[in-house]
This record gives structure tokens, sequence and C-alpha cells, in this order.
């Protein structure tokens, strides 16, 4: 991952679909994955729905998970759309001239509930160092903060952003309403990883 920025901007998408589904998912969904915050109150937690992940965190031949079945079709679109970013870019092609072409190595759905935060250290391991890390919120609202480094902006739902997942970063909800990302990890295949 060669970002130097803390944010920049892919692009937007339709995630009507996507929120549709999101909606639907009862507390026990959401109960299967936690991640813990580095904060003291209940509410610095994320609740994650795993799409494709490894425990190992390989940095190839990922693990679909059996909840993207249910949202493969919804997320198809975005995937696209962010594959198109490194192909079809200016900037994308050269990187994918240099390393060779990327495919997508995680996927998650993340929740932080209303009145909740998380903080997030950089990231560590090899496979998230060489990832492009991109988020896209789905169910977002005017009350949600998302900081990287010394940056903060307010991500409207559909809007794709990759993020410099070296630096610190955390998501602040104000408001009274859960917000969702879903946030994809993409790999160049000979991109170096550190």
């Amino acid at each position: 991952m060669q970002m130097t920025d803390s944010f920049k901007r892919i692009g937007s998408a339709n995630v009507t679909t996507v929120k549709a589904l999101v909606d639907r998912l009862t507390e026990s969904s959401w109960a299967q994955d936690t991640i813990d915050a580095f904060g003291s109150s209940p509410h610095d937690r994320a609740d994650v729905i795993l799409l494709v992940h490894d425990d190992a965190f390989r940095h190839d031949k990922p693990t679909k998970q059996p909840a993207l079945e249910v949202f493969s079709q919804a997320i198809r679109p975005i995937l696209a759309l962010v594959a198109d970013h490194f192909d079809a870019s200016p900037e994308g092609r050269a990187l994918v001239e240099q390393f060779g072409a990327g495919y997508f190595v995680r996927a998650r759905l993340v929740r932080v509930r209303g009145g909740g935060s998380f903080v997030a250290t950089p990231d560590g391991s090899l496979s998230e160092i060489g990832s492009h890390r991109i988020h896209v919120p789905v169910v977002s609202h005017d009350d949600v903060r998302f900081r990287v480094g010394d940056q903060t902006l307010v991500i409207p739902e559909g809007e794709i952003y990759e993020i410099n997942n070296l630096l610190p970063r955390d998501i602040a909800n104000d408001g009274d309403e859960a917000c969702v990302h879903l946030i994809l990890d993409y790999v160049l295949d000979r991109e170096p990883t550190g």
C-alpha cells in the first residue's frame, strides 16, 4: 500500500440494496463476531459480520464466509467500482502495471452503535500493511465522524474512500442510530507488504 494521505475518495455507489439487507439483520447475526476497541465504555466496540476473512490474515486465497452468500449480489457493484478504480484510473493502472492484477482479500460489515466509538491502531500484519483499505458507509448520518491520522470527515452513505490503515483511526458515532461500514481490503498481487 503506497498511500500517503489519510483519505482518498474513489467514487460513490448506490448502497440501497446492501442497506436493506443490513436492516434485516438480527442482533444474533451481529453477535457472531466482535472487535474490541481501546475504550472503557461498553459502547466502545464494533460488531462485525465477516464476509471474506481468515484468522491468519493470509494475503492470498481468501476464505469466503457464510454471510457472503447473503450479501454477494448486493456488494458486487461496489466491488466492481473499486476494482475499476485500480484497473481504469491513471494512478490505478500505473499500480497494476507495476504490481499486477488485484483482488479482494478481506470484506466485512462493521457496526458502531449509537453513542459509541471504535478506535483502531495502525494495522500491523503484513497482509494488512500490503492492502488498500476501502470504507463504504452503508448506514450513516451527520453525527458519525471518521478520523484517520489528523484528518476527520463525515462520509455520506455510498461514498467510497480508501483510507491509510497505517495511521491511527477511529469512528465516533454521536447519534442515536448505529452506523455500518462495508470495509474491503484490496491487494495488488506483487505490491510490497512493508
